[in-house]
C-alpha cells in the first residue's frame, strides 16, 4: 500500500512538470531528481551513498553515458520518444503540420506540449480513450486528465503489460519486436502500478483477442474495432476450451498466491511480535535503558567535576568525582554492550525480515501476474460468450434458411412437374390459332395508308408556315421605314431649335456691342460739346480769368478725352465691329434657320398621319398574321388527325405483330419446356437432396454452437469469479508486504540508532 503511495505521488509530480513545461518548448534537459534517480538505481547507491550532490555527480559522469533517467519526466519522454511515429502523426494531423512543420522534433514537441492533452495518437498503437476505458482504476485516479493516462503507460503500463483497449499487442514495444504473444492487463492496483514486472509468456497465459491495429482515420481517439467475421461453432469450441483451460490453470496459481500471501502475513506478524523483530525491539528497550542510566552518570560525574572545580583542594569532593568518573566509564560499557546487543539483534531481525520482504515482493508480483491473466482471461471469456452467441444466432439463423432452402426445393419440383404439363396444354391450343398472319399484312397496308396522309398533311403545314413567315417580314419592314422617318423628324427639329437658342445669344451679343457704340458716340458728342462752351466761354470773357476756364476745361477735355481714348481704343473698336458684323449675320442665319425649323416642324407634325398609316399597316399585318395562323390551325388539325389515323393503325399493327410473336415464343418455350421436363425434374430433385442434406448440417452446427454458448457462460462465470479471487489474492499480497516493508523499516531503525553506538565487532 505505501509503495503504491509512493508510486501515485511521483506520477503526480510527473504529470505537474508535464503542466508546467508545456508553457513553453520542452526542456532539452530535465531537472535532476535525486530521490528519483536513487529509487530506480540501487547500484549507484550502493556505491556512492544518498548525498544529492554525489547522485548527480554519479549522473553527469557515468548515468548519462549509461542511458539512466534523472527524472521521471525524462524517462516516460525518452519511452514517448521511442514510441512516437512522425509520419503516422503528421498524415493524422494535418493542422499541426500546418503550423509545425514535417520536423520529427516539432511534431513530437507538439506531442508533449498540446497532443497529449488533446488526446492525439503518437502512434497507431495507443489509443489514451481506450486505456482510459480499459482500466477503472486509472480513471478512479486520474479521471479526465488525460496526460496522467500517457505518463502512467510510458511509466508503469507498459512493465504491467496493461494492453486493454489501445495497446493491442505487445508486438511491437519500445527496443524492438518482442516475441510475447499474450494479453494480460496489469496491476489491480491503485494508479500507480508496481514497477517493472518480466516481459514472460506461460501455460496460462491467453492469446490477445483485441484488435492488432486500428485504422488511420482521423478521429478525437477511441476504440478500433477488427473485421467481424463469425467463427464456426467448432473455431468457438476451441476458443472456449482454451479460456477454460486457461481459468482452470490460473485458478490455481490465484490459490496458491493467496495461500502464500497469508502465510507471509503472519511470519511478518510473528517476525514483530515472537520473533527476531521482537527480540531486537526488547534488546533495544534494554539499550535505551542503559543510554538513560548513561545520561543520569554523565549527570552525576559532570555535577562531581564541577564540585571539584569549584573547591579543587577538597579531598572529599576529589574522591566524589573519582568514583562518578567510574560509575560514567562504567555505564558507557553497560550502553556499548546493549547497543552491541541491539544492534546484532536488529541486523538479524532485518536480514529476516529482508527475506520476507523478498518473497511477499515475489508473491506479489505473482499475485499481480495472476490477476493480469485473470483480467485477460476475461476479456477472452467474454469475447468467447459473444462469438459463441453470435455463431449461435449465425447457425440458428442458417438453419431457418437452411429449413426455408428444404421446402422451396421440394416446391420447385411441384413447379417443374406443373410447368411441363402446362406446356403441353399450350401447344395444343396453339396449334390451331393460325389467323394471326392475315391481321398483321391488313395492318401493314392501313400503316401505309396512314404514313401517306401524314407526309401529305406535313407538307401542307410546311407551307402555311413559309407564308406567315413572308408575312411578318413584311411587316416588320414597314414598321422600320415609319419608324427611321419619325427618328429623322426629331432630330431635324433638335438642331432647329439649337440654332433659335444659338441666333439669340449673338443677337444678345449684338445689342451690347450696339450699347457701347452708343457711348462712344455720346463720348464724342460730349467732346465737341465742351470745345464749343470753352470758345464761347473764351469770347465771353475777353481772355480774362484764363485760369478758371483752363480748369474747367480741362476737367471737361479730359473726361472726354478719356471717353474717347477708351472708345476709340484701336483693338477694341475693331472687336466691337467685328462682332457687330458677326452678330449681324447670325441674326440673319438664325433667323433663316428658324424659318427652316418651323417648315421641318410643319413637316414633322405630319407624323401623325403617318404614325396613322403605320397603325394601319400593322392592322393588316396583324390580320394578314390572324388569316395565316387560322391556315396553319387549320392543316395542324388536319395533321393531328392524320397523325392519330396513323397511330392507330401502328397500333393495331403492334398489337398484331406483339401476339403472333407471343405465341411464337410461347410455343417455343412450351416445347423447350417439355424437350427439357426429365432433366429438370431431375436438378429439382437433387436440388431437394441437397437442401435436405445441408438442413441436417445446419442442425447439427446449431447443436455445436448451442454446447459451444453453454460452456462459453460457464467459463466467462469462472473467469469472473477468478479475476474476484485473484484481486482478493494481490490486496492481500499487499497487506503481506507492507507487514514486511514495516518490519524492515523498524528493523532500520533499530540499526541506525545503535550502529554508530555499538561496538566494533558488533556493527
Amino acid at each position: 500500500m505505501n509503495r503504491n503511495k509512493k508510486l501515485i505521488k511521483t506520477l503526480a509530480i510527473a504529470v505537474a512538470t508535464l503542466t508546467v513545461s508545456a508553457m513553453g518548448v520542452v526542456p532539452a534537459r530535465a531537472a535532476f531528481d535525486a530521490k528519483y534517480y536513487a529509487d530506480k538505481n540501487p547500484d549507484v547507491v550502493a556505491a556512492v551513498g544518498t548525498s544529492a550532490k554525489a547522485l548527480q555527480t554519479h549522473y553527469d559522469t557515468f548515468g548519462k553515458a549509461e542511458g539512466r533517467s534523472e527524472s521521471a519526466e525524462a524517462e516516460y519522454i525518452k519511452v514517448l520518444r521511442k514510441m512516437f511515429d512522425a509520419k503516422y502523426y503528421a498524415s493524422r494531423y494535418q493542422d499541426v503540420v500546418k503550423a509545425y512543420g514535417t520536423s520529427e522534433d516539432a511534431l513530437f514537441n507538439h506531442f508533449i506540449q498540446f497532443g497529449m492533452k488533446e488526446g492525439r495518437r503518437f502512434c497507431r498503437y495507443f489509443d489514451v480513450y481506450a486505456y482510459m476505458n480499459a482500466y477503472s482504476d486509472l480513471r478512479a485516479a486520474f479521471g479526465d486528465n488525460l496526460p496522467a493516462y500517457y505518463i502512467h503507460f510510458a511509466l508503469f503500463g507498459i512493465g504491467e503489460h496493461r494492453t486493454l483497449g489501445g495497446f493491442p499487442a505487445e508486438k511491437i514495444l519500445p527496443g524492438g519486436i518482442k516475441t510475447v504473444s499474450t494479453a494480460s492487463t496489469g496491476s489491480g492496483s491503485s494508479s500507480g502500478g508496481s514497477g517493472k514486472t518480466e516481459d514472460k509468456s506461460s501455460d496460462e497465459d491467453v492469446e490477445d483477442v483485441s484488435a492488432e491495429e486500428e485504422s488511420s482515420t482521423p478521429s478525437g481517439g477511441g476504440n478500433s474495432k477488427p473485421a467481424d467475421k463469425t467463427k464456426s461453432p467448432a473455431e468457438v469450441t476451441q476458443q472456449v476450451a482454451k479460456v477454460a483451460q486457461s481459468v482452470a490453470n490460473n485458478t490455481q496459481k490465484i490459490q496458491a498466491v493467496s495461500q502464500k500471501a497469508g502465510e507471509l502475513k503472519t511470519a511478518a506478524q510473528n517476525l514483530a511480535t515472537t520473533g527476531s523483530l521482537n527480540d531486537a525491539s526488547d534488546a533495544a528497550a534494554v539499550a535505551a535503558g542503559k543510554k538513560a542510566e548513561l545520561n543520569t552518570a554523565q549527570q552525576d560525574y559532570d555535577a562531581a567535576k564541577a564540585a571539584l572545580d569549584a573547591d579543587p583542594n577538597d579531598p572529599t569532593k576529589k574522591q566524589a568525582e573519582a568514583d562518578a568518573k567510574d560509575a560514567l566509564d562504567a555505564a558507557k560499557t553497560a550502553y556499548a554492550n546493549a547497543a552491541g546487543a541491539a544492534l546484532t539483534a536488529a541486523n538479524t531481525a532485518l536480514e529476516d525480515a529482508g527475506g520476507i520482504a523478498k518473497q511477499t515482493s515475489a508473491n506479489l508480483k505473482d499475485a499481480q501476474e495472476a490477476l493480469s491473466v485473470a483480467q485477460a482471461n476475461k476479456l477472452a471469456a467474454s469475447q468467447a460468450v459473444a462469438d459463441a452467441e453470435k455463431t449461435a444466432g449465425v447457425t440458428e439463423a442458417a438453419k431457418q434458411k437452411a429449413s426455408d432452402a428444404l421446402v422451396a426445393a421440394n416446391q420447385q419440383v411441384t413447379n417443374v412437374n406443373k410447368a411441363i404439363s402446362d406446356a403441353q396444354t399450350a401447344l395444343a391450343t396453339l396449334d390451331g390459332d393460325k389467323d394471326t398472319v392475315g391481321s398483321v399484312a391488313e395492318a401493314a397496308e392501313l400503316q401505309k395508308e396512314a404514313l401517306t396522309d401524314l407526309n401529305d398533311a406535313k407538307g401542307e403545314a410546311a407551307k402555311a408556315s413559309d407564308e406567315l413567315a413572308a408575312a411578318i417580314s413584311h411587316a416588320n419592314e414597314v414598321r422600320q421605314q415609319q419608324e427611321k422617318l419619325v427618328q429623322e423628324a426629331q432630330e431635324d427639329l433638335a438642331e432647329a431649335q439649337t440654332a433659335v437658342n444659338a441666333a439669340v445669344a449673338q443677337a444678345e451679343i449684338a445689342q451690347g456691342l450696339s450699347t457701347k457704340q452708343n457711348a462712344l458716340n455720346t463720348a464724342n458728342t460730349n467732346l465737341e460739346s465742351a470745345q464749343a462752351d470753352y470758345v464761347s466761354a473764351y469770347n465771353d470773357t475777353n481772355g480774362t480769368s484764363f485760369a478758371d476756364f483752363d480748369a474747367a476745361y480741362e476737367d471737361a477735355a479730359f473726361k472726354a478725352q478719356y471717353d474717347i481714348d477708351v472708345a476709340n481704343n484701336t483693338t477694341a473698336v475693331g472687336a466691337a465691329q467685328d462682332a457687330v458684323d458677326t452678330a449681324q449675320q447670325d441674326v440673319t442665319d438664325a433667323q433663316a434657320a428658324v424659318t427652316q425649323a418651323e417648315n421641318d416642324a410643319k413637316t414633322a407634325s405630319d407624323y401623325d398621319a403617318k404614325d396613322q398609316a403605320y397603325t394601319d399597316a400593322q392592322d393588316d399585318a396583324a390580320q394578314a398574321n390572324s388569316d395565316e395562323q387560322d391556315k396553319v390551325t387549320a392543316k395542324e388539325t388536319a395533321k393531328k388527325d392524320a397523325d392519330d389515323d396513323v397511330a392507330d393503325k401502328q397500333t393495331a399493327y403492334n398489337n398484331a405483330a406483339a401476339e403472333h410473336a407471343k405465341r411464337e415464343s410461347a410455343q417455343t418455350a412450351a416445347q423447350t419446356t417439355v424437350d427439357n421436363g426429365p432433366a429438370a425434374v431431375a436438378a429439382a430433385e437433387a436440388a431437394a437432396d441437397k437442401a435436405r442434406d445441408e438442413f441436417n448440417e445446419a442442425v447439427a452446427q446449431d447443436q455445436v454452437a448451442d454446447q459451444a454458448y453453454a460452456a462459453a457462460v460457464e467459463a466467462e462465470d469462472q473467469a469472473k469469479q477468478n479475476v474476484q479471487d485473484a484481486e482478493a489474492a494481490v490486496d492481500a499480497a499487499e497487506e503481506a508486504d507492507d507487514a514486511a516493508n514495516d518490519a524492515v523499516d523498524a528493523a532500520k531503525e533499530i540499526v541506525d540508532d545503535y550502529k554508530d553506538d555499538a561496538p566494533a565487532n558488533n556493527g
